[in-house]
């Protein structure tokens, strides 16, 4: 027992035997060792007499206020301080574990996406063979195993579930975890003995768990101390930051697919089960960085990723393909002033030609595009083309 004594620095009754570990006294079985701890609204030295009951062999707590005389419970002042290292060297010691501060975190909050983003995060890593682990509302996963839920059922597991995890997995070495952050977990502070992440992420605040937070202001509050934990790259979403900016926070990057104000502005051009192509901008560099089917590297901002709802697509002299990434120069012909019915209701629009500067290119790779542009309400009304047959696409309705 000496390794733990050490790392306590207390010393343990003699013979006494440690067979799990858990900071739930529900979770204590014959041999335990309980640690209680500090609690949202108390703090669990109110259950060390449940946790001996059910069979801790040794409680190791930090409340000054609670008197003992029993040898199997024992005070620790500084187990959450946030410099200190106890608890994550004793599970370590007692899991057999690696150094996990050697860890890489990727953590997702936001009302809507963690589950996604986190788990998007997770494949792309593993697709690289880098070990990931997700963890996350749907269970857990380590690389390519199947996903799992027997450990935890939480979105956000505690600092002793987590090592639960590692262990479960037999884990050797470092690993990659892409984890989602929900709003309970924050404020319950699970995971405050973790104090590094590579990423962390807010994606969007929006009316969820008012139960709980009470409002939106609150419930954005916790949201944003996911930022307290430092951070190589922190990234917002631009409307979300510029909504709830609360204080400033040093070195935010914001994102948006969206608004190009943001420091990386993206676009989702094509996304279905077997392959998804999307161009992102970087403010700092000043161009797209495309990842498609025809085209991956850079290109220059002065090109518009081909939107038909968009009317930037008549002011640029080239645009990039949201099906293959590739970009193509297009000429844009003024046609005439016309009165188009639609939807019920007249529209004075100007007719615009949009088409391939090279029209020599074969047909199904040639833009050749009729558009009605109705300047008053700054909305492209109607685009009609042939290609296989003839289509035309009408706006339906705007706000």
């Amino acid at each position: 027992m000496s390794k733990f004594e050490d790392i306590l620095e207390i010393k343990l009754p003699p013979d006494i035997k440690i067979l799990g570990v858990t900071n739930s006294s529900k979770k204590v079985k014959d041999n335990f060792i309980f640690f209680a701890l500090n609690g949202r609204k108390n703090h669990a030295s109110i259950y060390i007499d449940e946790a001996i009951e059910n069979g801790a062999s040794i409680v190791i707590h930090n409340d000054k206020t609670y008197d003992s005389n029993s040898e199997k419970v024992i005070y620790v002042d500084d187990l959450e301080a946030k410099s200190s290292t106890k608890i994550i060297k004793f599970l370590e010691a007692y899991y057999e574990l690696f150094d996990t501060s050697n860890n890489t975190y990727y953590a997702f909050t936001g009302t809507n996406g963690k589950t996604t983003s986190a788990y998007l995060c997770h494949q792309l890593l593993a697709s690289q063979g880098k070990d990931s682990l997700y963890i996350g509302t749907i269970g857990t996963q380590y690389n390519y195993s199947e996903i799992d839920q027997s450990v935890s059922k939480k979105t956000t597991p505690d600092i002793f579930e987590l090592f639960e995890i590692f262990k479960f997995y037999e884990l050797e070495n470092p690993i990659s975890i892409c984890i989602e952050i929900s709003s309970h977990a924050i404020d319950q502070n699970r995971l405050q003995n973790i104090n590094y992440f590579t990423a962390a992420s807010i994606l969007n605040i929006g009316s969820d768990h008012l139960d709980y937070h009470k409002s939106i202001e609150e419930y954005a509050r916790t949201k944003f101390r996911l930022f307290d934990i430092e951070s190589n790259l922190k990234l917002i979403d631009l409307d979300t930051y510029k909504k709830f900016n609360f204080e400033e926070i040093d070195s935010l990057t914001t994102i948006s697919n969206n608004n190009s104000a943001a420091n990386i502005f993206y676009t989702i051009d094509s996304c279905d089960i077997k392959k998804s192509t999307f161009s992102i901008f970087d403010k700092e560099k000043n161009k797209f960085d495309i990842k498609g089917s025809s085209y991956s590297g850079e290109a220059s901002r002065d090109n518009i990723v081909g939107n038909w709802w968009s009317h930037k697509i008549l002011q640029t002299n080239s645009q990039i393909s949201p099906v293959s990434g590739s970009i193509k120069e297009q000429v844009v012909t003024f046609i005439g002033k016309e009165k188009i019915e639609q939807n019920g209701q007249t529209y004075e629009v100007d007719h615009f030609k949009l088409e391939s500067k090279d029209m020599s290119l074969p047909k199904d790779k040639r833009l050749d595009f009729d558009i009605w542009f109705d300047k008053k309400n700054s909305m492209i009304m109607r685009v009609s083309y042939s290609r296989m047959r003839n289509w035309e696409y009408r706006l339906k309705n705007f706000e």
